[in-house]
């Protein structure tokens, strides 16, 4: 009970807690996480087809030549919001507006990419794309609970960061075509595969109660960069 009531205070007092968290607030962080990880998820969904679904905008951006601005743009200001929601993740409600823009920014590069992509191939990637995200999930999860530790994936994390720039690199001065983009693509599918499962296994076993924010923010853009290595790798194996 003295332990309870301890625990308690703190959360109220906004002391951070120790690990391994109390099992009831570890679950509801958790919940937390997914809960706001779905919101973010559903409001790109919701801004990307609004994006598409306006035909002046898909317009716009294919055939202006302001049409590449706007998506650097729209990029660097996702990495600037980023930066400051990282700073000001545990300041509420500060965090949940910066997580609002940093959402809707995702929303219309998302967008724009769907614009120039065949609907066909947007599904096929969003459906290999949630299978894939539920199986990896559900896999990691189950393997936690059971004392599975994933931090053998930091190599091959570290390996794979090192290899993409250098295939990027070959690729500009020994062009190999289609064949090194199935491998590039195919490599980054496995690298953002390898990060949703590392950063469930840290929501699970590492993060405190108040890193919901940052939580959600990783497993998003892994999620996020999933679905497009794996639109560019089907639209490169279709393509001639």
């Amino acid at each position: 009970m003295v332990a309870t009531a301890q625990l308690d205070n703190d959360v109220e007092a906004g002391m951070p807690l120790l690990r391994p968290l109390h099992q009831e607030l570890h679950w509801a962080f958790i919940r937390k996480v997914y809960a706001i990880l779905t919101i973010q998820l559903l409001a790109t969904i919701f801004f990307a087809s609004l994006v598409v679904s306006v035909p002046s905008v898909g317009t716009f951006i294919k055939d202006s030549s302001f049409g590449l601005g706007l998506y650097i743009a729209v990029l660097v200001l996702a990495l600037i919001v980023a930066i400051f929601l990282y700073c000001f993740q545990h300041s509420y409600p500060v965090n949940f507006i910066l997580l609002g823009i940093f959402t809707l920014c995702y929303g219309f590069v998302i967008g724009m990419i769907a614009a120039f992509a065949n609907g066909n191939l947007v599904i096929q990637s969003a459906s290999v794309t949630i299978l894939a995200v539920f199986s990896l999930t559900a896999y990691t999860i189950w393997a936690s609970r059971r004392g599975q530790v994933f931090s053998f994936l930091l190599p091959f994390l570290i390996t794979i960061l090192v290899v993409v720039p250098v295939l990027a690199i070959l690729q500009i001065f020994f062009p190999m075509g289609k064949v090194l983009d199935v491998i590039y693509s195919g490599i980054l599918v496995l690298l953002f595969c390898a990060l949703i499962i590392y950063h469930t296994a840290v929501m699970i076993k590492s993060n405190s109660y108040d890193d919901y924010i940052w939580a959600s923010v990783s497993l998003y853009l892994s999620i996020i960069n999933l679905f497009l290595e794996v639109l560019s790798f089907i639209f490169t194996l279709k393509s001639n």
